[in-house]
């Protein structure tokens, strides 16, 4: 698990239990065959905060294909609330790296509250230690990933969604995601 950069000056809290924010996030319907639906990672969320002493607090569930204003809107409310309450959290707990965020810019937007206001962001079911090496593998696990998506997205749409409105969008980069 990822928790505060050492040079974050974060005050403990003096709380019997923790509290956590977190986000659960779905692109496609094809996600609820892959095991990563909205209930089983809002289900693995809330044993992960059980288990660590806490509770969610508070729960986004944000999905793709909603329009852009209102995942705009979830995202920007989670940032404010997570700055404003930064130091009554432990941590925004994800599913899974990719699960953080759209695209490299939000993702950026989400190690900020971890470095910058000490909110630790924490993939439950793909731990990193709490070392530089472990915040730079869960970073370029991000990259790699939200990269990935987003090209075989883009090729995805140009060469199949044309000709078929009907296709289902394949699963992408499954050997990165895979729970192995």
């Amino acid at each position: 698990m990822i928790a505060p950069n050492k040079t974050t000056k974060r005050k403990p809290r003096n709380a019997e239990r923790k509290r956590f924010f977190a986000i659960a996030r779905v692109s496609s319907t094809a996600q609820e065959k892959e095991g990563t639906s909205f209930d089983v990672q809002e289900a693995a969320l809330r044993a992960y905060a059980r288990e660590q002493g806490g509770e969610i607090v508070r729960l986004w569930r944000i999905a793709e294909t909603a329009s852009k204003s209102e995942r705009r809107a979830s995202f920007k409310e989670l940032l404010a609330l997570a700055k404003a309450n930064a130091s009554n959290l432990d941590g925004l707990l994800v599913y899974k790296v990719d699960r953080a965020a759209r695209n490299m810019a939000d993702y950026g937007r989400l190690l900020e509250l971890e470095v910058t206001h000490g909110v630790p962001l924490i993939a439950i079911s793909q731990p990193t230690q709490d070392t530089p090496a472990g915040r730079m593998a869960r970073n370029m696990m991000a990259a790699n990933l939200i990269t990935c998506y987003a090209s075989r997205f883009a090729d995805f749409v140009g060469r199949v969604a044309p000709r078929d409105r009907q296709a289902k969008l394949p699963g992408l980069c499954a050997q990165w995601t895979s729970a192995d």
